[in-house]
């Protein structure tokens, strides 16, 4: 029968082939099941999509969270690029995060921007800080909010836009604050 072999001519007692081998009846010893196959009665048949296996596998192994397998027949499950993410087992891709998150490589999800940094596109595999002259207060931002006249914000990655200090001024969008002019407020 199937997933057995037997030893020799003379042989009437059939042995059972070991897990991730096959034989097709009659035969005299079993096969190997390649990368990306399992052994089901006497042949190897190929993993389904978003599942693997080694050469001799018994069965096939699902994906892990934070990656997966697009074709049928795979060895291995590839890891999500940074930018996407894959929460689920046994998948066949992956999702690109949504603008204001972003994911490293091989994540099961992706991470919220934060305070003072922005991702404007899906897909990012990181956040930007916020530039001089403008500031995000929350998470998960798209973009940045310049700072208004009279306000600044000095380097990147600022959180809110600082009030000039009394005697001083700034135009829209500023990184410093300047002195008044002699004669002015």
């Amino acid at each position: 029968s199937h997933n057995t072999y037997a030893e020799g001519e003379a042989n009437n007692k059939c042995i059972d082939c070991d897990s991730g081998h096959t034989s097709p009846e009659g035969a005299g010893g079993c096969g190997q099941c390649g990368a990306g196959e399992y052994a089901d009665v006497g042949t190897c048949k190929k993993c389904a999509a978003g599942k693997y296996s080694k050469v001799g596998s018994a069965i096939c192994v699902d994906c892990h969270a934070g990656s997966y397998s697009a074709s049928d027949g795979t060895e291995t499950c590839t890891e999500c690029a940074a930018g996407k993410y894959q929460g689920s087992a046994s998948q066949t891709s992956c999702t690109s995060c949504s603008p204001g998150s972003f994911s490293m490589q091989g994540a099961a999800s992706c991470t919220t921007c934060l305070r003072g940094t922005i991702a404007p596109g899906s897909g990012a595999a990181s956040c930007a800080g916020c530039p001089e002259g403008s500031a995000t207060l929350s998470t998960g931002q798209t973009s940045c909010t310049q700072c208004t006249t009279n306000t600044y914000a000095k380097g990147d990655g600022n959180v809110i836009c600082m009030p000039c200090a009394s005697g001083y001024v700034s135009v829209a969008n500023a990184g410093t604050c300047t002195l008044c002019k002699a004669g002015t407020y």
